[in-house]
């Protein structure tokens, strides 16, 4: 396969891969490993619904989905504010950022793997069933994926101080999205430790 066509078939991978996650995205989806509460999808929302609908979120009851994704749940609200509380637009922040996280490794890895590596890794991660149907759900695992690959990249290019604190607030940002993904913070601030110079490298190097 020449790089050319491997460039195009990427592409159009890559497409696809955004159309799947779109499509028919009010649907009743069937998923092997659906787990009633970890996927629930009107736990993750109901305190933004209840907001929109209400304007008070005391009807709820318990607070822990709020107090673990306060982030995804506003990015609901303001979803629901925009285009009426349905299951479509409940399920859109994940298709979006979904998507995002494809168009962000195709941008991140075009120019560093070869075009035949970027379509082969990139047509597993447009049609994988976990990342599909997470993409299709509204719940936060695939929106807190999506910032922490950004908190990823961001660090890994970071040539600046400005470009550390942006790296860390994108991490800040996947914890608000979905606090169990709060120990890559961990690993995110390693990294850091390990593109500054200086004595904090040095530091880095002690651990």
């Amino acid at each position: 396969m020449t790089d050319r066509l491997a460039r195009r078939l990427a592409l159009l991978v890559l497409v696809g891969g955004v159309a799947l996650r779109f499509a028919r995205l009010g649907a009743d989806p069937y998923y092997y490993e659906w787990k009633g509460y970890i996927t629930d999808e009107g736990r993750w929302i109901a305190h933004a619904r209840a907001l929109t609908l209400f304007g008070e979120i005391g009807s709820v009851g318990s607070a822990l989905h709020l107090l673990l994704a306060p982030l995804f749940q506003a990015g609901a609200f303001v979803v629901f504010s925009l285009a009426d509380v349905s299951l479509w637009s409940a399920r859109l922040p994940s298709a979006l950022t979904g998507s995002a996280l494809l168009v962000g490794f195709w941008a991140a890895f075009r120019c560093l793997a070869t075009p035949q590596a970027l379509l082969l890794a990139l047509s597993m991660l447009a049609v994988e069933m976990d990342l599909v149907v997470l993409s299709r759900l509204a719940i936060p695992e695939m929106a807190a994926m999506a910032v922490s690959f950004a908190a990823f990249l961001v660090l890994v290019r970071a040539r600046t101080g400005w470009g550390m604190v942006a790296g860390g607030v994108l991490v800040a940002a996947a914890v608000g999205t979905k606090a169990t993904v709060a120990p890559l913070a961990v690993i995110f601030g390693l990294l850091a430790l390990a593109r500054t110079p200086g004595p904090a490298r040095t530091l880095l190097r002690v651990i």
